[in-house]
């Protein structure tokens, strides 16, 4: 700890061989040698730096220096795929409507699913607001372009005025309990 408080050190005591840390600090004016505060892996003085690289610090140099190996992983075929997915997915690249339109079958259904769950022993209807808003989320999403668009309730006949309107905007109503019961028979059987 000499160096820390003795006013003739140089860098060079405290980097030792690390060209990179003496690159990346400097002395300033008023404060004298400043360390890179922030930008070494562990420490201030990055003469230690590289032995300490495999303790647990997240990001990119923990996971290329020490996951890596460990799990006996080339680094270049890892970072190969993760360049390969990041380029697929990044949505400045995958929600780009030439990207998706380049696409002849979607990678998602083009279904939207909402749910009205109410009490059945005293029901209540979805407000006409709501109804309205409803049928303009879908008019989004228009049917003539594959988009499907379900209501799930508990007894359709418990909700006859909304059900009536979003039929006649062509949402299909689906009852919760008449499904889970279906889908459980079929499991049954088999």
């Amino acid at each position: 700890m000499f160096f820390l408080f003795n006013g003739s050190s140089e860098a060079a005591d405290v980097f030792g061989n690390d060209e990179v840390g003496r690159q990346q600090s400097f002395l300033h004016p008023q404060f004298g040698w400043i360390f890179g505060m922030k930008i070494f892996p562990v420490s201030n003085f990055v003469g230690d730096a590289d032995s300490k690289q495999d303790l647990w610090q997240p990001g990119p140099k923990y996971y290329r220096h020490t996951v890596l190996p460990q799990e006996n992983l080339s680094t270049f075929d890892s970072y190969k795929v993760m360049d390969h997915l990041y380029r697929e997915n990044h949505p400045d690249v995958a929600c780009r409507y030439e990207t998706l339109m380049a696409k002849t079958v979607s990678r998602i259904p083009l279904m939207t699913h909402s749910i009205w769950l109410t009490n059945l022993d005293n029901p209540v209807e979805l407000t006409d607001e709501f109804i309205r808003w409803f049928k303009e989320s879908c008019s989004l999403h228009k049917m003539d372009k594959g988009w499907k668009h379900y209501l799930w309730v508990q007894d359709r006949n418990k909700l006859p005025k909304t059900v009536r309107a979003l039929e006649s905007a062509g949402v299909e109503i689906k009852e919760v309990y008449r499904e889970l019961s279906r889908a459980c028979h079929q499991l049954n059987k088999s």
